[in-house]
């Protein structure tokens, strides 16, 4: 009888599992629906040249090429000389190649825009900020695969550096891999705190989520950090720093997720744990 009560709550307790597993992908979900909401309820130029539809032509220049394709049928009519007609031709050419470049340049940030930040791990000079990890020397160095050891705490550093001006609403942090099941995510490693190696003294040298409301952990142990709206230049660099419990080995995919109010992006690197 003891072993059959076991059985049923260890049932129970994978159900109980299970159905946290699903609430963080509705929870995701839903987090989708609302970015695409309010993309959708924001002024059109809110945010600049970078929010644009490459496959838009505005109306200006639909009227331009109307006007242009006037003239020169106007012109053909009658039996201007040849030097209004060249100008014409010069004009007409003019309009195209804007139009064709606009499109080009539309498209290409519809491109960056899927993928808009360059991010990495990143390991800083010797001299700045000690880590268990890497061999570290007088020079910043940039990786996308890091190896920790097990059951231990690391101070973990990720830059990302924008491909473009981007408006950030959040970031998000962590082996996002949840859908494998719930031994993986017990034994993936967990983001416990903020940590800001290059700030000696002061609030901001450890954020810990119970203690802000622009950071938190969520139930599949994703970091979050709320950025309400700031903008990110073109070539600056975002960086961010985390204190990393290992668990168990394994090789893990670390996540990170901007949220931005067009949509959302990921890069992916790797954590390997020994």
């Amino acid at each position: 009888m003891k072993a059959n009560g076991e059985k049923e709550n260890l049932n129970q307790h994978r159900r109980t599992n299970l159905e946290r597993l699903d609430e963080i992908r509705h929870r995701q979900n839903r987090l989708s629906t609302a970015t695409r909401r309010r993309n959708e309820e924001s002024p059109s130029g809110i945010h600049g040249k970078t929010q644009v539809d490459c496959f838009e032509i505005h109306s200006i220049e639909l009227v331009l090429v109307a006007l242009i394709l006037c003239i020169s049928a106007w012109i053909w009519a009658y039996p201007w000389n040849m030097i209004s007609v060249i100008l014409t031709a010069i004009l007409l050419a003019i309009t195209v190649i804007g139009i064709v470049h606009r499109y080009v340049k539309r498209r290409e940030q519809s491109k960056l825009l899927k993928n808009p930040f360059e991010t990495q791990f990143y390991i800083p000079k010797a001299i700045e900020h000690k880590v268990d990890y890497y061999s570290q020397d007088d020079n910043i160095h940039m990786e996308n695969k890091l190896t920790l050891t097990s059951n231990s705490e690391h101070d973990v550093m990720i830059r990302s550096r924008a491909r473009l001006d981007v408006t950030l609403l959040e970031v998000q942090y962590g082996c996002m891999d949840y859908m494998k099941g719930v031994d993986y995510l017990k034994a993936m490693p967990e983001p416990l705190y903020y940590a800001n190696p290059w700030v000696k003294k002061g609030l901001k040298r450890e954020i810990h989520p119970e203690e802000s409301e622009e950071h938190y952990v969520d139930t599949a142990n994703t970091y979050h950090i709320v950025c309400s709206g700031r903008v990110r230049p073109k070539g600056g660099d975002l960086l961010h720093g985390l204190r990393i419990k290992t668990k168990e080995k394994g090789t893990y995919t670390f996540g990170v997720v901007y949220i931005m109010p067009d949509g959302e992006a990921r890069n992916d690197l790797t954590i390997k744990v020994v």
